[in-house]
């Protein structure tokens, strides 16, 4: 299965949730970043596509935070 990783995917309004939405129909299993705990997205794709989309919180500012992502990504097996 093709795998994706789509940053900005904390509303529903937004373009990485359209982006994710569209990789999943396209085939995609998709690591999908958010940032916002109030995320709009986030109940969405987990109903609509738990079997597809992997959510994951990190702030992409943050130092620390990219790095557990990071090893969080590691750890998905290739």
């Amino acid at each position: 299965m093709k795998r994706a990783l789509v940053t900005g995917v904390s509303w529903d309004t937004g373009i990485g949730f359209a982006i994710t939405k569209q990789l999943v129909s396209d085939g995609y299993y998709v690591y999908a970043i958010y940032h916002s705990e109030d995320s709009t997205a986030l109940e969405i794709l987990s109903k609509e596509f738990k079997d597809r989309v992997q959510c994951i919180q990190c702030d992409l500012t943050n130092r620390n935070s990219v790095y557990t992502l990071i090893e969080t990504l590691k750890k998905i097996p290739i």
